[in-house]
């Protein structure tokens, strides 16, 4: 499993290294530390967290078995992306997120055309 949490954390657009994917799980840095050179292993508490937060399979964490990812329905998707967006300390972002909710509602489609445009995101199928 030691191989498997750290290839979560290089993956992970939550953060790169030890300290920053530690911070944004919640856990002491050494905690995760232990956990990747298997030292100790994670209670299943912090598995649950680590699955939870990053859309890991927990079969996979566990035992190599199956895809390591797994599809967020639309709900949880919105939830897991809200929840980044919370633990941001990135003042652009904020600004983002405070002009699209300060944001008059019949302009949002506009705004939602325009990033999905430079962005190259295709729309979702319904």
């Amino acid at each position: 499993m030691k191989d498997r949490i750290k290839e979560v954390r290089k993956m992970s657009p939550y953060g790169k290294t030890q300290e920053s994917f530690a911070e944004f799980l919640g856990i002491p840095k050494q905690n995760l530390s232990s956990y990747e050179i298997g030292r100790r292993n994670p209670s299943d508490a912090v598995i649950q967290l680590i699955c939870q937060k990053c859309g890991i399979n927990k079969d996979w964490l566990l035992t190599g078995e199956g895809e390591p990812t797994i599809e967020a329905c639309q709900e949880e998707r919105y939830a897991i992306n809200i929840g980044k967006l919370q633990r941001t300390d990135n003042e652009t972002i904020m600004r983002w997120v405070n002009a699209i909710a300060e944001t008059k509602p019949e302009l949002l489609t506009e705004i939602e055309k325009f990033m999905k445009k430079i962005l190259e995101i295709e729309d979702e199928p319904d």
